[in-house]
């Protein structure tokens, strides 16, 4: 170096240019020193996995320096030689400037010297320099970049940490071409030039499968140094390119999403590369992966090229696919590291680079993994990973326009306008989506079953797209949580709207059939965060009698509050502002969470704690109700659990003592409301997170129940605990109020009765303030509205209607109203217990003929045991309903026939509600309410079922044993036995284990492998070899008990219990074997067919007894109890017909491995196999495998025991042990050839 310094012109004319030249040699002398030599077609093109430094010479400053714009068209290279280097064959480069022959005129120049060319090579030569083929420049298809070639040892791609930086230095180089990502790079455009593509589908330029939809990443995906032709002609040049790709491909989307994405360049300099950023990352990651090994599934036809062309390349270095991407793969993914930390500092990209979750082997989840999934489904992921986050976006925005429109409300024109607008923009962009989802779905289904889709586990536990997708978005969301940045949420529950794919109303109608439901909810239009404000429902017609003569009497009262002013009106706790206080979270797209911590993270110790301990179950669908005998009314009544352990702490404490003035009174009984209502609110929130709607129906119910303690006409109340507290309150108040008041109005209430029910009616909206202070703003209640023709129309209220009048409840009489309340727990009761019973829909028969079948293991007894619970629950109701209905009637009768005086028991409001009801009610002169299944049918809170016991068949029939919706499975499953599947539950098989047979010791004595007892009709007879087990075969129900047997269902017990009790035998005695037991009991099975069908060979006479009880039992029973002439049931029809239970139940003492939690190993009909045939064939097992094994060691142990001990005369041999085992052997050997022989000539 000091040489060359010396060498350095210092005269001031070349001092610029010898500066130049420092600042050039400083750049690039790192390079320099662990440079390898590569050779690359232009010098001219950075290339990041290349480093080399082409300024040694002029001619390679002239080309780093001018690059394309030199000049020259072909003849580029000022070097004489490649890279500067002689070549071997002393050749110089072809496309050298100063090459002594034009290169268009080299064969020209030398005409004399040329042979002739044949046609077949001028053909050759003219498609060879035919560009046509080539993609054209940009967008991704091709460049103008000159091919690169790299040094073929491949040691050098084994970076240590110094060329690692350099390389990620040489992206440097390469990527400074962009100026800042905004001009090309050897054919490849930035992202953030013109309009940015959509998802296409079925587009024939990108895809050849129309149910395939092309990322727009993927459109604008970085191959031009790959597909252009020429580019990739060593294997040098594979690593070359795909590096140089992936590089530009990182640089130029991230350049677009720090653009889009406010933020995004602070996050990467802190360390972390964007969630979303490192998913794209992945997408395109995978897609290089398809195209190295020809996977990729475009139809561009370059890009199929390039993959043949590396295959060809491969094949010919003698290389697989496998070796070289295992090897070179996490390069990809380093350098477009190195290509995302372009522009950072050097510590910025340290803290990046040397990251160690953003090593290969480290990421999560492993990248190798993802990339190798199939294509399609990569890309389905990544469509359902944009869909949702936009979707998080769009409905932020619904919300917004809608948020202050509500529904049937007045003065709404213009707010309605702004969200039906926003409605049907919604739609028309989800329209667009969830056409491409049903193609993506429609391929995924389709696919699935596909052998390259077992990569991936998800696929096949996957019924539907959606639910495959909720996976894969759970697992790339950064710690499985959903984010603005991804939400995997959106594809987790399917929908359960009618895919109308409307939004409005009037887009519904017309166009309401329901369609196969394999959408999530992601795709519901209205969406669920918007409720009913798209398509607002119009307000229902009057027809609820009910509710209209409760509406009519508050109406009256609230005339007569007018009239008189506010006389009995008092100041009460003012709860502006102090209300409210749990608050629903939502995520930054305004979507909330159904889990009650996450949507009401600060609805815990918020509230009054005086009644915790009291009442937790009294919200409970299906908490039992209590009947209380009601003196006033004479009958029993069933009292809501509600009702029964209301929160009325604060009441126990009220004394006319502590009433300081007439404001004092309101105040108490409010603060005594809000303790009820944050008492319903702790116990129903918790449970009801998104069904807020729940806690103002009980608040309705606890709010009229307070009216009643209040006005003094609660049937309920303890007298001595309450009434007699509060009735000297309301005496010293009404005492006061006289005294203080004109004598115009001190005797408008003639007894403190009718003061009491005055106050209550005055005062009433400031106590329901107070019970609804706390309610959640999305907790509905409807209200009732003057207008209609016949009773008032419903809408719907936030908040409970905290700031609107009260619901009309409380001026329904307390014993009607509670049956009221029993009707409306019944129905959620009912239908909270039907959706336990949706495992039933899987026990059904395929047809009107067939048998009862189960889809899913278990299901067909689960139904069966959820059907018997069913009658259980409904004839408990009903008990409850005819003690309701007895009150109910009492209360009628007295009400429409009495003078109203007290001591009738009703009370002068009750009469006359009942004799307005009957009025509201009637639809003829003939008609009336004088029943309680009427008296319901009249109301708004259960309309679904009808109660009376002459409605007995109608399908809606409250009290029906066996639900409408599942009557066909339950009839399914009654019939459906335990042992019609494999047993499982002990229990089950405990019930066959009472008897049990003596101890067997099959095998033990080869003797009783004999012929005794055969039947004399078999032909050979002889020769039949009768196995131990089945003489010994347990049988002892049949063998005690057939005189006893007077019914198939009898005989069946007997025979379940004597196949349990054999196969008890068997696996005991193979205990250590469960092979061994297995088919033991598989033969053992058989036998029982062969004894029952009566073709048995061994005369025991038991199957003689069998065939005397079908003739002359079981048939005759069946056609005694039947008025038709049915067939007879013969041995063999019975035995295929109850085979299966028989072969279950002896299941129960099978645990090998071939037995599962949901299945039993088959008996391959093994009773269809000839029994002689069996029957031998388990004699050669025994014989031939196990016994000659025995005699084969007692053979080696006389060996052995020869080897070691010497004889001196065969007389000697004779006298010991192994001459003894010998003559067995001969004995046992030549029986059993005896017994070959006969079984030889039978077969």
């Amino acid at each position: 170096r000091k040489k060359k310094k010396k060498k350095t012109a210092s005269d001031r004319k070349d001092k610029d240019v010898v500066d130049f030249l420092k600042q050039l040699l400083l750049r690039n002398s790192a390079a320099a020193r662990v440079l390898v030599k590569r050779a690359a077609s232009s010098p001219t093109e950075i290339t990041a996995a290349a480093p080399i430094t082409p300024y040694n010479t002029a001619a390679g400053y002239i080309h780093q320096e001018m690059g394309p714009n030199v000049g020259c068209n072909i003849q580029t290279k000022f070097c004489k030689n490649k890279n500067g280097i002689t070549s071997t064959d002393g050749k110089e480069d072809a496309n050298y400037a100063f090459s002594l022959t034009p290169h268009e005129y080299k064969d020209a120049c030398k005409c004399n010297e040329n042979k002739a060319s044949s046609p077949e090579e001028l053909g050759r030569s003219a498609t060879d320099t035919d560009d046509r083929s080539q993609p054209p420049d940009g967008g991704g298809h091709s460049s103008d970049e000159e091919e690169e070639e790299e040094d073929e040892e491949d040691d050098d791609d084994d970076d240590d940490s110094e060329e690692e930086e350099e390389v990620c230095g040489m992206v440097k180089s390469l990527l400074d071409q962009s100026n800042g990502g905004i001009k090309p790079i050897n054919g490849c455009n930035p992202k953030t030039e013109g309009t940015y593509p959509k998802w296409k589908c079925g587009d024939a330029d990108l895809v050849t499968d129309d149910n395939v939809c092309m990322p727009p990443r993927r459109q604008k995906l970085c191959v031009s140094s790959l597909t252009k032709q020429g580019r990739i002609k060593a294997i040098e040049d594979i690593r070359t390119k795909f590096i140089n790709c992936a590089a530009i491909e990182t640089h130029f989307a991230w350049e677009r999403y720090k653009k889009i994405n406010t933020g995004a360049d602070k996050e990467l300099q802190g360390g972390t590369i964007p969630h979303e950023f490192k998913r794209q990352m992945y997408y395109t990651f995978g897609d290089f992966r398809d195209i190295f090994f020809g996977r990729d599934i475009s139809s561009c036809p370059y890009i199929k090229d390039t993959s043949n062309n590396i295959k060809d390349i491969l094949n010919k270095e003698k290389k697989k696919h496998e070796e070289w991407w295992n090897k070179h793969g996490k390069e990809i993914w380093e350098r477009m590291l190195c290509a995302l930390t372009y522009d950072l500092t050097d510590k910025e990209k340290t803290n990046i680079r040397e990251k160690h979750e953003y090593q290969y082997t480290n990421l999560n989840p492993p990248l190798e993994e993802f990339a190798s999934r199939p294509q399609f489904l990569r890309w389905f992921i990544e469509w359902s990973d944009e869909f949702c986050r936009t979707r998080g976006v769009k409905i932020k925005e619904l919300v917004d326009k809608c948020k202050d429109y509500e529904c049937n409300e007045e003065n709404m024109d213009q707010k309605k306008k702004t969200c039906e607008e926003a409605c049907k923009k919604y739609q028309k962009w989800l329209k667009g989506w969830k056409d491409q989802y049903k193609k993506q779905s429609k391929k995924f289904t389709k696919d699935k079953e596909k052998p390259e889709y077992e990569v991936d586990p998800d696929v096949k536990k996957s019924t539907h797209a959606y639910e495959y997708l909720s996976k894969k978005l759970k697992s790339i969301c950064q710690n499985g949580t959903t984010t603005d940045k991804c939400d995997y949420t959106c594809m987790e529950n399917a929908s359960r709207q009618p895919q109308t794919s409307a939004c409005s109303q009037e887009q519904q109608q017309g166009n309401t059939s329901p369609t196969p439901n394999h959408f999530p909810e992601a795709f519901d239009c209205p969406p669920k965060e918007i409720a009913d404000k798209c398509n607002c429902p119009k307000l229902p017609e009057p027809k609820y009698c009910v509710d209209k003569t409760a509406y009519d009497i508050r109406k009256e009262r609230e005339k007569n509050v007018k009239k008189h002013g506010s006389i009995l009106k008092v100041n009460g706790e003012n709860y502006e502002g102090n209300c409210g206080i749990i608050k629903t979270q939502t995520d930054r797209n305004g979507i909330t969470n159904c889990e009650f911590n996450k949507r009401y993270p600060n609805a815990n110790n918020l509230f009054d704690t005086s009644c915790d301990n009291k009442g937790n179950e009294r919200f409970q669908i299906g908490q039992k109700w209590n009947s209380k005998y009601i003196r006033s009314i004479g009958k029993y009544l069933y009292i809501p659990p509600r009702r029964e352990y209301i929160c009325l702490h604060d009441l126990n404490t009220l004394m006319a003592s502590t009433i300081h003035d007439r404001n004092d009174l309101l105040k108490k009984i409010q603060d005594i409301a809000k303790n009820e209502g944050d008492d319903i609110i702790k116990k129903l929130l918790p449970k009801y997170p998104c069904n807020e709607d729940v806690i103002c129906k009980a608040m309705k119910y606890s709010f009229a129940d307070l009216a009643d303690i209040i006005r003094g006409t609660e049937i309920y109340t303890h007298i001595t605990d309450i009434e007699t507290k509060l009735k000297p309150v309301f005496d010293t108040t009404y005492k006061n109020w006289k005294s203080s008041n004109s004598n115009n109005n001190k005797d408008k209430y003639n007894n403190v009765q009718t003061f009491r029910s005055a106050w209550w009616d005055t005062n009433r909206k400031d106590i329901w303030k107070a019970m609804t202070c706390n309610a959640p703003y999305d907790a509905k209640i409807y209200i009732t509205k003057e207008g209609g023709y016949i009773s008032p129309l419903t809408s719907t209220k936030n908040h409970c209607g905290h700031n609107d009048d009260p619901p009309d409840y409380d001026y329904i009489p307390q014993p009607l109203r509670w049956i009221s309340e029993w009707g409306e727990s019944y129905c959620l009761a009912q239908r909270d217990f039907l959706e336990t019973m949706k495992i039933c829909e899987n026990c059904k028969k395929k047809n009107k003929n067939s048998d009862c079948e189960q889809t899913k293991y278990g299901s067909c007894m689960d139904c069966k045991k959820k059907c018997e619970e069913y009658k259980k629950f409904v004839e408990i109701w009903k008990a409850q309903f005819e003690i309701q209905k007895e009150a109910y009637k009492e209360i009628y009768e007295r009400a429409t026939t009495s003078n109203g005086r007290y001591f009738n028991g009703i009370d002068e409001y009750t009469k006359n509600f009942v004799e307005e009801l009957d009025d509201n009610c009637k639809t003829d002169e003939n008609t009336s309410v004088d029943s309680a299944d009427k008296y319901l049918e009249g109301g708004s809170v259960c309309r679904r079922f009808k109660f009376g016991n002459t409605q007995s068949n109608h399908p809606n029939y409250a009290f029906h044993t066996e639900p409408h919706s599942h009557k066909e499975h339950c009839e399914c499953a009654k019939k459906y036995d335990p042992f019609d599947e494999c047993p499982v539950n002990t229990d089950v098989c405990n019930e066959y284990g009472r008897y049990s047979c003596r101890k067997n010791h099959y095998n033990k004595n080869p003797i009783e492998w004999t012929n005794h007892f055969v039947k004399k009709s078999i032909r050979n007879y002889e020769a039949v070899m009768v196995p131990p087990r089945r003489r010994q075969l347990c049988l002892i129900g049949n063998r005690t008990f057939l005189g006893r047997v007077n019914d198939e269902k009898r005989f069946k017990e007997y025979l379940l219990r004597d196949a349990s009790s054999e196969a008890k035998m068997l696996s005991q005695y193979y205990n250590s074997d469960n092979e061994k037991a297995l088919q033991a009991i598989k033969y053992s099975f058989a036998d029982i067919g062969n004894i029952v069908k009566g073709d048995d060979m061994l005369e025991d006479g038991i199957s003689e007894k069998i065939k005397n009880i079908f003739e002359h039992k079981i048939n005759n029973q069946t056609h005694s109890s039947s008025s038709s002439s049915e067939p007879n049931i013969t041995p063999s029809s019975w035995w295929q017909n109850n085979k299966e239970q028989i072969w279950n139940v002896m299941m129960c003492h099978y645990n090998g491995e071939h037995k599962t939690s949901t299945k039993c190993p088959s008996h391959n009909d093994i009773d269809k196999v000839d029994q002689f045939l069996r029957w031998m064939t388990e004699w050669a097992q025994y014989f031939c495998k196990e016994k000659k094994k025995e005699v084969q060691e007692e053979i080696n142990r006389c060996r052995e025991e020869f080897t070691q001990n010497k004889y001196s005369s065969v007389d000697e041999i004779k006298k010991g042990s192994c001459y003894k085992v010998l003559h067995k052997y001969n004995h046992w050997l030549h029986n059993r050839n005896n017994e070959w022989k006969n079984l030889e000539k039978k077969i």
